[in-house]
């Protein structure tokens, strides 16, 4: 738990300084690859210490996810209501998170360790590429009025 907190609080410090130089859809892929390592690190663990390096990946991921979501939610929401919008974030991503939790347990449940870890990381690596090739940083371009 304590590596977990550590990388947390310092990933979350990166994570926002990053994000104000070069833009807050580095930390969403900062988050992305940190979870990524984290899914490789479990795949191929061989020993205990390559647990903790799991627990360091994921308390990266986590720390890096709450200053760029947030940022990128001020930013777009400007003067509005920033608790409806990252009450909406939640609300989108709510079904996915179930469906990967039940498919993810149905396989571990069935013996399929290693099938459910391999479909996480392919979702990661997708939602990677999705992330680095077609999503446009909103702090690197003109802001716009969405009420217009």
């Amino acid at each position: 738990t304590i590596i977990n907190v550590i990388a947390s609080g310092c990933a979350s410090y990166f994570a926002g300084m990053a994000g104000q130089r070069f833009g807050y859809k580095s930390g969403m892929v900062f988050f992305c690859f940190s979870h990524l390592l984290a899914v490789l690190l479990a795949v191929f663990s061989q020993n205990m210490v390559w647990v903790y390096a799991i627990f360091l990946c994921i308390g990266m991921a986590n720390g890096a996810f709450m200053p760029a979501a947030m940022n990128i939610v001020y930013d777009f929401a400007g003067d509005r209501d920033n608790k409806l919008y990252m009450a909406l974030i939640d609300s989108f991503l709510a079904p996915f998170v179930v469906f990967f939790i039940l498919m993810t347990s149905i396989l571990i449940e069935w013996g399929y360790f290693i099938a459910a870890l391999t479909g996480l990381g392919i979702s990661l690596m997708l939602g990677l590429l999705v992330l680095i090739l077609f999503v446009k940083d909103p702090g690197l371009f003109p802001k716009f009025d969405v009420d217009k």
